[in-house]
């Protein structure tokens, strides 16, 4: 948990936000990026927030996929390129400002880690092909590697050959169907049949209105995801989610499935992991409340000072509170 939040948690929210309006850039990305912002801050960003707290919550991994969906209505480059570059940001989030981030950017990511590039970078590939962009489709179809995102690999490989076909016509199809990796077997017979006759605009669409409708969706939910779901970025419809309640009833989803789904919009808590490392926001304790009220109460300048010195003070909160308060004076 966020020390700085939890400790700002137990402000009033218009101390909290008169607070934030007067951190640093480093201070505000602790309280913003970096685990969960109470709920005070979060309502006040998306309602009020400047564009450098709004990028700065975007950034932000640990926050709901509804508070990032409501960001992405921004369309703004910048608050698109956070979400690009926020891992666990859901496809509802991205698709908006899809057309805002660098093509170059959504086929081989400059913000990515190395070690990490091929397999984080599957995802982005499954939101390229969506741009219809022919150039796009053909390198992201190319460079894409199945296996680092088994369940959603078909659904990508379908859709980026349907809108390739519809924009640069059979031959450029036929090209680029030469060059892209199989995809994992087995595949329902609607899917083989389009894989196997790829500039057949029939098949093609019967294919991918089942790996995007509700069957092939639960289909990738049974198959097993990844904890960041890479399967739900790639082409899909809307959750069923009482179907996956059903589905996870019936044969329970391993823990990785369900961490994936956590960060879909509208995942019901029963599809929660048992070990869900997602932080809640921060709850605060009517301990540190009561004391920060009488030493810190609505004065910003001393939760300013206070929360600078979080970090790294050496004595107790109390002590912490105290040193605050005298210093502000």
């Amino acid at each position: 948990m966020n020390e700085h939040s939890s400790l700002l948690g137990t402000a009033s929210a218009a101390t909290q936000v008169a607070v934030l309006r007067r951190v640093d850039a480093g201070l505000r990305a602790t309280l913003l990026s970096r685990n969960v912002p109470s709920a005070a801050l979060t309502a006040f960003v998306l309602e009020h927030g400047t564009l450098d707290e709004r990028v700065a919550l975007a950034h932000n991994w640990f926050v709901a996929p509804e508070v990032l969906v409501a960001l992405a209505a921004d369309r703004h480059p910048a608050v698109a390129a956070a979400l690009h570059e926020n891992w666990a940001a859901p496809r509802e989030a991205l698709l908006p400002g899809l057309r805002l981030v660098p093509p170059r950017e959504l086929v081989n990511p400059g913000w990515m880690d190395r070690e990490l590039g091929a397999r984080y970078r599957s995802a982005r590939l499954g939101l390229a092909v969506e741009l219809d962009d022919p150039d796009v489709t053909v390198e992201a179809l190319t460079v894409f590697q199945p296996e680092y995102n088994r369940s959603g690999a078909a659904a990508i490989v379908v859709r980026g050959l349907s809108g390739l076909l519809r924009a640069a016509g059979a031959d450029a199809v036929r090209a680029v169907s030469a060059k892209v990796h199989p995809v994992p077997a087995p595949q329902p017979t609607v899917v083989s049949d389009a894989l196997d006759h790829p500039t057949d605009t029939a098949r093609l669409a019967a294919a991918l209105d089942h790996l995007c409708g509700p069957a092939g969706l639960l289909d990738r939910v049974r198959a097993g995801t990844s904890s960041w779901g890479a399967a739900f970025l790639a082409p899909r419809g809307p959750f069923d989610w009482p179907a996956v309640e059903a589905a996870h009833r019936a044969d329970p989803l391993p823990n990785r499935t369900l961490a994936g789904l956590t960060l879909q919009v509208g995942c019901p808590p029963t599809l929660r992991p048992a070990r869900d490392r997602r932080p809640g926001a921060p709850a605060p304790s009517p301990e540190v409340a009561a004391l920060t009220a009488s030493a810190l109460g609505t004065d910003p300048e001393r939760w300013l000072v206070a929360l600078r010195l979080l970090a790294d003070f050496p004595g107790t909160v109390p002590e912490l509170l105290d040193t605050a308060a005298k210093a502000s004076t």
